[in-house]
């Protein structure tokens, strides 16, 4: 996952709060409140949804983090960025456990031992399992399931080999 993505929706959660607050006190200074009671409903209000915005930036944090100590693991790539379908999954998977509880899910992996390296660069791959992943997970949230990787290889019209990696989920 690019770093620089993440960092992008930190800033954006953070100009949310400041925005949140600002708005507030804007408000108040011009008067909108005539009832203490009602601007203490207002205020409650605009805490809850700064408390909200502000768990988000902290998960967002912790992603950054597991996002770093991975690639700082990391085994270097060849320069031609070809990618291990098993390696790269084995990554998200790793921060998936400890982003989501993972107790309920079954997670089933189909991708053979001798699944050749695919072309392309393995951070975008990575990016792209952990949404696909991420996604599926959320929509199984409130009920057990599974979350299915599956790989195979097949030809193109001009008999080109290219390789299929899908996830699946059991959400409804």
């Amino acid at each position: 996952m690019p770093i620089l993505r993440l960092q992008h929706n930190l800033v954006n959660i953070l100009y949310a709060i400041r925005g949140l607050a600002e708005s507030y006190l804007a408000q108040v200074q011009e008067g909108r409140f005539q009832e203490v009671r009602l601007r203490l409903n207002r205020a409650e209000t605009v805490l809850k949804k700064i408390c909200m915005q502000a768990n988000l930036a902290l998960l967002m944090t912790r992603r950054i983090g597991l996002v770093l100590k991975v690639r700082e693991e990391a085994v270097s790539y060849p320069a031609a960025s070809c990618s291990s379908v098993q390696t790269v999954w084995g990554r998200v998977i790793g921060i998936l456990r400890k982003e989501f509880q993972l107790d309920r899910i079954e997670v089933i992996e189909r991708v053979p031992e001798d699944f050749p390296p695919v072309q392309c660069d393995p951070n975008d791959l990575e990016e792209i399992f952990y949404h696909l992943c991420k996604n599926s997970l959320q929509a199984m949230r409130e009920e057990a399931g599974k979350l299915v990787i599956r790989a195979q290889l097949a030809l193109s019209d001009c008999e080109e080999p290219f390789a299929i990696v899908t996830i699946a989920d059991t959400a409804c």
